[in-house]
Protein backbone atom coordinates (compact mmCIF):
# COMPACT_ATOMS: atom_id res chain seq x y z
CA UNK A 1 0.00 0.00 0.00
CA UNK A 2 2.62 2.03 -0.63
CA UNK A 3 1.08 4.96 -2.83
CA UNK A 4 -0.93 5.59 0.96
CA UNK A 5 2.64 6.60 2.93
CA UNK A 6 2.41 10.29 4.28
CA UNK A 7 -0.12 11.26 2.01
CA UNK A 8 -3.83 12.14 2.83
CA UNK A 9 -6.09 10.90 0.16
CA UNK A 10 -9.90 11.83 -0.83
CA UNK A 11 -11.20 9.08 -1.31
CA UNK A 12 -14.22 8.00 -3.60
CA UNK A 13 -16.78 5.10 -2.14
CA UNK A 14 -18.72 2.78 -4.59
CA UNK A 15 -21.44 1.36 -3.15
CA UNK A 16 -23.26 -0.18 -6.42
CA UNK A 17 -20.65 -3.13 -5.82
CA UNK A 18 -22.49 -3.88 -2.73
CA UNK A 19 -25.46 -3.90 -4.14
CA UNK A 20 -24.75 -6.92 -6.15
CA UNK A 21 -23.55 -9.26 -3.69
CA UNK A 22 -25.56 -12.11 -2.17
CA UNK A 23 -25.29 -14.50 0.72
CA UNK A 24 -26.22 -18.15 1.06
CA UNK A 25 -26.43 -20.26 4.57
CA UNK A 26 -24.23 -23.47 4.06
CA UNK A 27 -24.63 -26.97 5.36
CA UNK A 28 -21.15 -28.46 4.76
CA UNK A 29 -19.46 -26.95 7.63
CA UNK A 30 -20.29 -28.88 10.93
CA UNK A 31 -20.38 -26.89 14.50
CA UNK A 32 -18.85 -28.41 17.67
CA UNK A 33 -18.57 -26.37 21.17
CA UNK A 34 -15.16 -28.10 22.34
CA UNK A 35 -15.56 -26.31 25.94
CA UNK A 36 -18.34 -24.57 27.89
CA UNK A 37 -16.36 -21.89 30.01
CA UNK A 38 -17.47 -21.85 33.93
CA UNK A 39 -17.30 -25.44 34.09
CA UNK A 40 -15.67 -25.37 36.88
CA UNK A 41 -16.06 -24.51 40.48
CA UNK A 42 -16.29 -20.31 40.82
CA UNK A 43 -15.33 -20.37 36.98
CA UNK A 44 -12.14 -21.61 37.61
CA UNK A 45 -11.38 -22.41 34.34
CA UNK A 46 -12.81 -18.48 33.44
CA UNK A 47 -15.72 -16.41 32.46
CA UNK A 48 -16.71 -14.63 29.51
CA UNK A 49 -13.68 -14.60 26.76
CA UNK A 50 -13.82 -11.11 25.03
CA UNK A 51 -11.16 -12.69 22.34
CA UNK A 52 -10.43 -15.41 20.36
CA UNK A 53 -7.66 -18.16 20.75
CA UNK A 54 -4.06 -19.27 18.97
CA UNK A 55 -2.62 -22.59 18.27
CA UNK A 56 0.23 -23.68 18.68
CA UNK A 57 2.37 -26.09 16.26
CA UNK A 58 1.03 -29.44 18.16
CA UNK A 59 -2.65 -28.00 18.45
CA UNK A 60 -2.79 -26.75 21.34
CA UNK A 61 -5.49 -23.81 21.99
CA UNK A 62 -4.61 -20.70 23.87
CA UNK A 63 -7.03 -17.65 25.06
CA UNK A 64 -7.80 -15.57 27.42
CA UNK A 65 -11.23 -14.82 29.49
CA UNK A 66 -12.08 -11.67 30.51
CA UNK A 67 -13.32 -12.89 34.20
CA UNK A 68 -13.07 -15.80 36.39
CA UNK A 69 -10.43 -17.57 37.86
CA UNK A 70 -10.84 -17.24 41.21
CA UNK A 71 -14.31 -16.24 42.43
CA UNK A 72 -16.99 -16.27 39.96
CA UNK A 73 -16.67 -12.44 39.16
CA UNK A 74 -12.59 -12.47 39.44
CA UNK A 75 -10.51 -11.13 37.34
CA UNK A 76 -9.47 -13.73 34.51
CA UNK A 77 -7.48 -16.07 33.39
CA UNK A 78 -5.24 -17.34 30.55
CA UNK A 79 -6.30 -21.01 29.43
CA UNK A 80 -5.01 -23.79 27.31
CA UNK A 81 -7.00 -26.62 25.53
CA UNK A 82 -5.32 -29.91 24.58
CA UNK A 83 -7.33 -32.37 22.07
CA UNK A 84 -6.90 -36.29 22.27
CA UNK A 85 -5.62 -37.89 19.73
CA UNK A 86 -8.66 -37.68 17.06
CA UNK A 87 -9.69 -34.51 18.39
CA UNK A 88 -13.32 -36.22 20.02
CA UNK A 89 -12.43 -34.29 23.43
CA UNK A 90 -10.52 -31.12 24.53
CA UNK A 91 -9.30 -30.73 28.17
CA UNK A 92 -9.04 -27.36 29.85
CA UNK A 93 -5.80 -26.08 31.90
CA UNK A 94 -5.80 -22.99 33.56
CA UNK A 95 -2.16 -21.54 32.84
CA UNK A 96 -3.06 -18.31 34.96
CA UNK A 97 -5.45 -16.67 37.02
CA UNK A 98 -5.07 -12.83 37.48
CA UNK A 99 -5.45 -11.13 40.78
CA UNK A 100 -6.34 -7.65 41.83
CA UNK A 101 -3.88 -7.76 44.77
CA UNK A 102 -1.05 -8.28 42.88
CA UNK A 103 0.97 -6.54 39.77
CA UNK A 104 0.20 -8.83 36.93
CA UNK A 105 -2.71 -6.79 36.00
CA UNK A 106 -6.53 -7.88 35.72
CA UNK A 107 -9.07 -8.39 32.81
CA UNK A 108 -7.00 -9.99 30.04
CA UNK A 109 -9.06 -8.95 26.98
CA UNK A 110 -6.91 -9.84 23.65
CA UNK A 111 -5.99 -13.38 22.95
CA UNK A 112 -2.22 -13.59 23.38
CA UNK A 113 0.47 -14.03 21.05
CA UNK A 114 2.91 -17.60 20.93
CA UNK A 115 6.71 -17.48 20.53
CA UNK A 116 9.04 -20.17 19.19
CA UNK A 117 9.44 -21.35 22.20
CA UNK A 118 6.03 -21.55 22.99
CA UNK A 119 5.92 -18.70 25.90
CA UNK A 120 2.58 -16.52 25.50
CA UNK A 121 2.21 -12.73 25.30
CA UNK A 122 -0.63 -10.74 25.87
CA UNK A 123 -2.12 -7.61 27.38
CA UNK A 124 -4.69 -6.99 30.29
CA UNK A 125 -7.05 -4.15 30.40
CA UNK A 126 -6.11 -2.56 33.98
CA UNK A 127 -3.93 -3.11 37.04
CA UNK A 128 -0.07 -3.26 37.37
CA UNK A 129 0.11 -1.63 40.23
CA UNK A 130 -1.10 1.47 42.76
CA UNK A 131 -1.45 3.86 39.43
CA UNK A 132 -1.23 1.34 36.53
CA UNK A 133 -3.71 0.68 34.09
CA UNK A 134 -2.86 -2.01 32.45
CA UNK A 135 0.21 -4.50 31.44
CA UNK A 136 1.53 -6.02 29.38
CA UNK A 137 2.41 -10.06 30.25
CA UNK A 138 4.84 -12.77 29.54
CA UNK A 139 3.75 -16.43 30.38
CA UNK A 140 6.86 -18.81 30.74
CA UNK A 141 6.93 -22.54 31.42
CA UNK A 142 7.02 -23.55 35.30
CA UNK A 143 9.10 -27.02 34.95
CA UNK A 144 6.16 -29.51 35.08
CA UNK A 145 3.45 -27.53 36.87
CA UNK A 146 0.51 -26.44 35.24
CA UNK A 147 0.78 -23.06 36.35
CA UNK A 148 2.58 -20.69 34.38
CA UNK A 149 5.41 -17.94 35.78
CA UNK A 150 4.13 -14.62 35.10
CA UNK A 151 6.35 -11.88 33.93
CA UNK A 152 5.27 -7.95 33.43
CA UNK A 153 7.04 -6.74 30.95
CA UNK A 154 5.62 -3.21 30.99
CA UNK A 155 3.07 -0.84 32.98
CA UNK A 156 0.65 1.33 31.03
CA UNK A 157 -0.33 4.92 33.30
CA UNK A 158 -2.94 7.19 32.37
CA UNK A 159 -6.66 6.58 32.60
CA UNK A 160 -6.46 4.35 29.81
CA UNK A 161 -6.21 0.49 28.83
CA UNK A 162 -4.77 -1.42 25.72
CA UNK A 163 -8.05 -3.91 24.22
CA UNK A 164 -6.16 -4.41 21.31
CA UNK A 165 -3.49 -7.52 21.32
CA UNK A 166 0.01 -7.47 20.08
CA UNK A 167 1.50 -7.74 17.07
CA UNK A 168 5.01 -8.10 15.48
CA UNK A 169 6.15 -7.80 11.83
CA UNK A 170 5.50 -10.71 9.89
CA UNK A 171 2.61 -11.75 11.80
CA UNK A 172 0.50 -11.96 8.92
CA UNK A 173 2.75 -14.73 7.43
CA UNK A 174 1.73 -16.91 10.38
CA UNK A 175 5.32 -16.98 11.98
CA UNK A 176 5.65 -16.90 15.66
CA UNK A 177 7.16 -14.75 17.25
CA UNK A 178 10.79 -14.72 18.07
CA UNK A 179 10.74 -13.17 21.44
CA UNK A 180 12.97 -10.62 20.81
CA UNK A 181 11.82 -8.51 18.28
CA UNK A 182 9.64 -5.31 18.50
CA UNK A 183 6.06 -5.94 19.28
CA UNK A 184 3.05 -3.37 18.74
CA UNK A 185 -0.19 -2.49 20.20
CA UNK A 186 -2.84 0.37 21.35
CA UNK A 187 -4.19 1.47 24.09
CA UNK A 188 -7.49 3.14 23.78
CA UNK A 189 -7.61 6.10 25.95
CA UNK A 190 -4.07 6.58 27.43
CA UNK A 191 -1.47 8.98 25.42
CA UNK A 192 -0.24 12.23 25.66
CA UNK A 193 -3.71 13.81 24.77
CA UNK A 194 -6.10 11.04 26.23
CA UNK A 195 -7.61 9.98 23.10
CA UNK A 196 -5.31 6.64 23.15
CA UNK A 197 -2.23 5.72 21.62
CA UNK A 198 -0.16 3.14 19.29
CA UNK A 199 3.05 1.78 21.24
CA UNK A 200 6.05 -0.11 20.63
CA UNK A 201 7.67 -2.86 22.88
CA UNK A 202 11.75 -2.84 22.33
CA UNK A 203 13.79 -5.52 24.25
CA UNK A 204 17.02 -5.18 25.48
CA UNK A 205 19.04 -7.62 27.73
CA UNK A 206 15.63 -9.27 28.54
CA UNK A 207 14.61 -5.77 29.42
CA UNK A 208 11.57 -4.27 28.06
CA UNK A 209 11.06 -0.54 26.89
CA UNK A 210 7.42 0.94 25.73
CA UNK A 211 7.70 3.72 23.23
CA UNK A 212 4.84 5.59 22.05
CA UNK A 213 4.58 6.24 18.27
CA UNK A 214 1.77 8.21 18.21
CA UNK A 215 -0.75 9.95 20.93
CA UNK A 216 -4.49 10.22 19.48
CA UNK A 217 -6.51 13.53 20.77
CA UNK A 218 -9.67 13.40 21.87
CA UNK A 219 -13.18 13.23 20.35
CA UNK A 220 -13.47 16.05 18.28
CA UNK A 221 -9.66 14.84 16.96
CA UNK A 222 -10.12 15.48 13.31
CA UNK A 223 -7.05 12.45 13.06
CA UNK A 224 -9.05 9.83 15.00
CA UNK A 225 -9.26 9.31 18.45
CA UNK A 226 -9.62 5.85 20.95
CA UNK A 227 -8.15 2.85 18.84
CA UNK A 228 -10.16 -0.05 20.02
CA UNK A 229 -8.25 -2.71 17.92
CA UNK A 230 -4.46 -3.87 17.77
CA UNK A 231 -2.54 -2.89 14.29
CA UNK A 232 -1.20 -4.60 11.28
CA UNK A 233 2.73 -4.26 9.69
CA UNK A 234 3.20 -4.29 6.28
CA UNK A 235 6.72 -5.61 5.06
CA UNK A 236 8.23 -2.27 5.11
CA UNK A 237 7.49 -1.72 9.15
CA UNK A 238 5.12 0.77 8.20
CA UNK A 239 1.88 0.04 10.93
CA UNK A 240 -2.13 0.35 10.14
CA UNK A 241 -4.71 0.26 12.24
CA UNK A 242 -8.51 2.16 12.93
CA UNK A 243 -9.81 4.07 15.42
CA UNK A 244 -13.85 3.96 16.53
CA UNK A 245 -13.85 7.88 16.97
CA UNK A 246 -12.99 11.19 15.38
CA UNK A 247 -11.82 11.79 11.47
CA UNK A 248 -13.71 14.37 9.71
CA UNK A 249 -16.99 12.65 9.87
CA UNK A 250 -16.49 11.84 13.86
CA UNK A 251 -17.24 8.13 13.36
CA UNK A 252 -13.81 6.50 12.92
CA UNK A 253 -10.49 6.69 10.71
CA UNK A 254 -8.15 4.03 9.13
CA UNK A 255 -4.49 5.25 9.47
CA UNK A 256 -1.37 4.83 8.80
CA UNK A 257 2.08 5.32 10.58
CA UNK A 258 5.22 5.57 7.94
CA UNK A 259 8.46 4.70 9.45
CA UNK A 260 11.47 6.64 8.26
CA UNK A 261 14.46 5.81 10.82
CA UNK A 262 12.79 5.65 13.63
CA UNK A 263 10.26 9.02 12.80
CA UNK A 264 6.85 7.78 12.62
CA UNK A 265 5.04 10.21 10.33
CA UNK A 266 0.67 9.80 10.85
CA UNK A 267 -1.45 9.50 7.97
CA UNK A 268 -5.39 9.57 7.92
CA UNK A 269 -5.82 7.27 5.33
CA UNK A 270 -10.12 7.05 5.38
CA UNK A 271 -12.51 9.18 7.62
CA UNK A 272 -15.84 6.70 7.42
CA UNK A 273 -19.42 8.05 7.14
CA UNK A 274 -18.13 10.06 4.43
CA UNK A 275 -21.72 8.87 2.37
CA UNK A 276 -24.95 9.96 3.08
CA UNK A 277 -26.35 8.30 6.33
CA UNK A 278 -22.65 6.39 6.53
CA UNK A 279 -23.24 4.02 4.13
CA UNK A 280 -19.44 3.48 3.66
CA UNK A 281 -19.67 2.50 6.98
CA UNK A 282 -18.98 3.90 10.57
CA UNK A 283 -16.88 2.89 14.22
CA UNK A 284 -14.38 0.16 12.73
CA UNK A 285 -13.66 -1.84 15.47
CA UNK A 286 -11.04 -4.56 14.23
CA UNK A 287 -7.44 -4.70 12.87
CA UNK A 288 -6.92 -4.75 8.95
CA UNK A 289 -5.74 -7.50 7.33
CA UNK A 290 -4.00 -7.87 3.47
CA UNK A 291 -4.12 -9.94 0.57
CA UNK A 292 -1.20 -10.39 -1.69
CA UNK A 293 -2.24 -7.43 -4.25
CA UNK A 294 -1.25 -5.31 -0.87
CA UNK A 295 -5.65 -4.74 -0.44
CA UNK A 296 -6.19 -3.93 2.91
CA UNK A 297 -9.51 -5.23 4.45
CA UNK A 298 -11.38 -4.85 7.60
CA UNK A 299 -14.79 -4.40 8.55
CA UNK A 300 -17.22 -0.89 10.45
CA UNK A 301 -19.31 -2.32 13.17
CA UNK A 302 -22.33 0.37 12.00
CA UNK A 303 -23.57 1.88 9.21
CA UNK A 304 -24.09 0.27 5.51
CA UNK A 305 -27.21 0.16 3.77
CA UNK A 306 -29.33 -1.94 5.74
CA UNK A 307 -30.56 -0.92 9.53
CA UNK A 308 -26.69 0.12 10.61
CA UNK A 309 -25.63 -3.26 10.26
CA UNK A 310 -21.88 -2.73 9.35
CA UNK A 311 -19.87 -3.57 6.38
CA UNK A 312 -17.27 -5.19 4.98
CA UNK A 313 -14.44 -2.19 3.00
CA UNK A 314 -11.45 -2.85 1.28
CA UNK A 315 -8.65 -0.30 0.65
CA UNK A 316 -6.89 -0.55 -2.50
CA UNK A 317 -3.16 0.34 -3.15
CA UNK A 318 -4.47 3.66 -4.80
CA UNK A 319 -6.01 4.77 -1.78
CA UNK A 320 -9.46 3.69 -2.89
CA UNK A 321 -12.06 3.00 -0.10
CA UNK A 322 -14.78 0.29 -0.84
CA UNK A 323 -17.90 -1.23 0.59
CA UNK A 324 -18.04 -4.63 -0.40
CA UNK A 325 -20.42 -6.42 1.85
CA UNK A 326 -23.19 -4.92 3.44
CA UNK A 327 -24.96 -6.69 6.35
CA UNK A 328 -28.37 -7.25 7.22
CA UNK A 329 -29.26 -7.59 3.19
CA UNK A 330 -31.38 -10.77 3.69
CA UNK A 331 -34.63 -10.26 5.67
CA UNK A 332 -34.41 -10.57 9.47
CA UNK A 333 -30.26 -10.51 9.22
CA UNK A 334 -29.92 -13.96 8.65
CA UNK A 335 -26.81 -13.39 6.74
CA UNK A 336 -25.29 -11.45 10.08
CA UNK A 337 -24.70 -7.41 11.58
CA UNK A 338 -22.48 -6.11 13.67
CA UNK A 339 -19.19 -6.95 12.92
CA UNK A 340 -16.94 -6.23 15.44
CA UNK A 341 -13.95 -8.36 15.36
CA UNK A 342 -11.01 -8.89 13.02
CA UNK A 343 -10.78 -10.91 9.86
CA UNK A 344 -9.09 -13.88 9.01
CA UNK A 345 -7.53 -14.23 5.46
CA UNK A 346 -7.05 -17.60 4.10
CA UNK A 347 -4.57 -18.69 1.43
CA UNK A 348 -6.67 -18.38 -1.56
CA UNK A 349 -8.02 -14.78 -0.13
CA UNK A 350 -11.24 -15.70 1.08
CA UNK A 351 -12.45 -13.68 4.19
CA UNK A 352 -13.34 -15.19 7.29
CA UNK A 353 -15.14 -13.55 10.20
CA UNK A 354 -18.11 -13.44 12.73
CA UNK A 355 -20.71 -11.20 13.15
CA UNK A 356 -22.02 -10.12 17.21
CA UNK A 357 -25.42 -10.40 16.19
CA UNK A 358 -27.73 -11.47 13.23
CA UNK A 359 -28.15 -14.82 11.62
CA UNK A 360 -32.03 -15.14 12.10
CA UNK A 361 -32.28 -17.26 15.42
CA UNK A 362 -33.68 -14.32 17.93
CA UNK A 363 -33.67 -16.50 20.78
CA UNK A 364 -30.86 -14.32 22.13
CA UNK A 365 -31.11 -11.94 25.29
CA UNK A 366 -31.47 -9.24 23.27
CA UNK A 367 -33.78 -11.51 20.87
CA UNK A 368 -31.70 -9.38 17.87
CA UNK A 369 -30.29 -13.05 16.97
CA UNK A 370 -26.74 -14.89 18.73
CA UNK A 371 -24.33 -14.16 15.47
CA UNK A 372 -22.78 -15.59 12.75
CA UNK A 373 -19.78 -17.34 11.24
CA UNK A 374 -19.25 -16.28 7.49
CA UNK A 375 -16.94 -16.89 4.70
CA UNK A 376 -16.57 -13.91 1.96
CA UNK A 377 -14.82 -15.03 -1.71
CA UNK A 378 -14.74 -10.96 -3.00
CA UNK A 379 -18.15 -11.42 -4.34
CA UNK A 380 -20.52 -13.86 -2.15
CA UNK A 381 -21.04 -13.93 1.45
CA UNK A 382 -21.72 -17.53 2.97
CA UNK A 383 -23.31 -17.65 6.16
CA UNK A 384 -21.58 -21.09 7.66
CA UNK A 385 -23.31 -21.11 10.99
CA UNK A 386 -25.81 -19.14 12.76
CA UNK A 387 -25.65 -19.36 16.95
CA UNK A 388 -28.56 -19.35 19.13
CA UNK A 389 -29.91 -22.68 17.09
CA UNK A 390 -30.44 -24.60 20.43
CA UNK A 391 -32.18 -24.14 23.31
CA UNK A 392 -31.12 -21.54 25.62
CA UNK A 393 -28.55 -20.70 23.21
CA UNK A 394 -26.43 -23.92 24.68
CA UNK A 395 -24.34 -23.64 21.37
CA UNK A 396 -23.08 -20.17 22.14
CA UNK A 397 -23.89 -16.69 21.17
CA UNK A 398 -22.32 -13.30 20.45
CA UNK A 399 -18.81 -14.71 19.27
CA UNK A 400 -16.58 -11.89 19.70
CA UNK A 401 -13.02 -13.28 18.88
CA UNK A 402 -11.42 -13.31 15.22
CA UNK A 403 -11.08 -16.94 13.86
CA UNK A 404 -7.97 -18.98 13.18
CA UNK A 405 -7.52 -21.75 11.13
CA UNK A 406 -6.07 -25.22 11.09
CA UNK A 407 -4.10 -26.66 8.10
CA UNK A 408 -7.20 -28.81 7.69
CA UNK A 409 -9.32 -25.93 7.22
CA UNK A 410 -10.92 -26.30 10.84
CA UNK A 411 -12.55 -22.89 11.81
CA UNK A 412 -11.98 -22.15 15.66
CA UNK A 413 -13.39 -19.30 17.59
CA UNK A 414 -15.07 -17.92 20.54
CA UNK A 415 -18.56 -16.60 22.20
CA UNK A 416 -18.55 -14.40 24.77
CA UNK A 417 -22.52 -16.05 26.24
CA UNK A 418 -24.38 -19.06 25.58
CA UNK A 419 -23.13 -22.34 26.33
CA UNK A 420 -24.29 -25.21 29.03
CA UNK A 421 -23.61 -23.03 31.72
CA UNK A 422 -24.33 -18.99 30.12
CA UNK A 423 -20.65 -17.72 30.06
CA UNK A 424 -19.33 -18.20 26.70
CA UNK A 425 -17.85 -21.39 24.36
CA UNK A 426 -14.97 -22.31 22.31
CA UNK A 427 -15.82 -23.54 18.96
CA UNK A 428 -15.30 -25.31 16.28
CA UNK A 429 -16.38 -25.53 12.60
CA UNK A 430 -15.52 -28.36 10.54
CA UNK A 431 -15.76 -28.63 6.68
Amino acid sequence: MSSIHRTRFAFGVALAAAALITAHSASAYTYKVIHDFCSKRVCADGNQPASGVVMDGTGNLYGTTLYGGMAFDAYGVVYQLTPNADHTHWKSRTLYKFDYNGFSGVDPWAAPILDTSGNLYGTTLGGGGQNGRGTVYELLPNGTKPVRTLKVLAIFQGPGTPYGGLTYQGAATGVPFDGTSPLYGTTAITGSFDGGSVYQLTSSGGAWALNTLYSFCLDTCPAGTKPMAGVTLDANGNVFGTAVKGGQFKQGVAYELADSSGTWTYSDVHDFCASKKCHDGAVPTNALVSDTLGNFYGTASAGGEHQNAGVIFRLAPDGTYTPVYNFCTLHNCADGALPQTDLLMASGGTLYGVTTNGGGNNIDYNFAGGGTVFAFNGSTLETLYSFCALKDCRDGEYPVGGLIMDAQGNLFGTTSGGGKHGRGVVFELSP
